[in-house]
């Protein structure tokens, strides 16, 4: 137990009695961590660059789910064929990407409804939702939309 205490109903009584019994026992230790970037889809990701040799160390960003990076994207985007712009997901993961970037910053879009359509679409696959997702938008209503799914 890290801690313990009572609510806005305990009274001074209560609380002696918990930490009475509770001083009884040793505080948990903490364990030590060691300081990685953690990102995680289905699988985690533990990032660990190398000062000596960052190009080992490199990650892949997968661009083309951002409708300023593919204009095949937001074609597909824009005429709401949701199956092409999975499969674009989809092929990024298979060619390598650690992550994919999603972006739905465009005045042709109505870009609450697409980030939420397309996160939930990426979520029910396995093979795309193994990596994390980067939500992004200069919109915060879009990226709290694309963190809600």
């Amino acid at each position: 137990v890290n801690a313990i205490g009572g609510c806005c109903g305990s009274s001074p009584e209560h609380i002696a009695a918990i930490k009475a019994m509770a001083s009884q026992y040793p505080p948990r230790p903490v364990h030590s961590v060691e300081p990685l970037m953690r990102l995680s889809g289905l699988e985690p990701l533990n990032y660990k660059p190398n000062p000596a040799d960052m190009r080992s160390t490199f990650l892949c960003i997968g661009e083309r789910c951002n409708v300023a990076g593919s204009i095949i994207y937001k074609k597909a985007i824009v005429a709401g064929d949701w199956d092409k712009a999975v499969s674009i997901a989809a092929h990024q993961v298979i060619a390598g990407a650690d992550v994919l970037d999603l972006n739905m910053d465009d005045g042709l879009i109505e870009g609450v409804g697409a980030m939420t359509r397309f996160v939930n679409l990426l979520v029910t696959d396995p093979e795309i939702s193994r990596v994390p997702f980067m939500v992004d938008s200069s919109k915060f209503a879009i990226v709290e939309a694309g963190l809600k799914c």
